[in-house]
């Protein structure tokens, strides 16, 4: 039996893939994250949410997921 994950996804229903940064305006996970995630361990969703983070502050917005990211590490 799989365990569940403790880690919910960061998706927040505006899904649409900018071409230009290869990553979804809403979550700001690539396509390639958001295929991965359903399957993803814990740690792989850590280091998923670690990036997200480092592209929300290039593109100027806050780190959402440091919180996450340190209750599960």
């Amino acid at each position: 039996m799989t365990q569940r994950s403790k880690i919910g996804s960061p998706c927040v229903g505006v899904c649409v893939i900018d071409a230009r940064v290869d990553a979804c305006y809403g979550c700001f996970r690539t396509p390639g994250e958001i295929t991965a995630w359903p399957a993803a361990s814990d740690a792989e969703k850590r280091a998923i949410l670690l990036r997200l983070d480092e592209r929300r502050v290039r593109a100027g917005m806050p780190a959402i997921h440091a919180d996450t990211i340190a209750e599960n590490g």
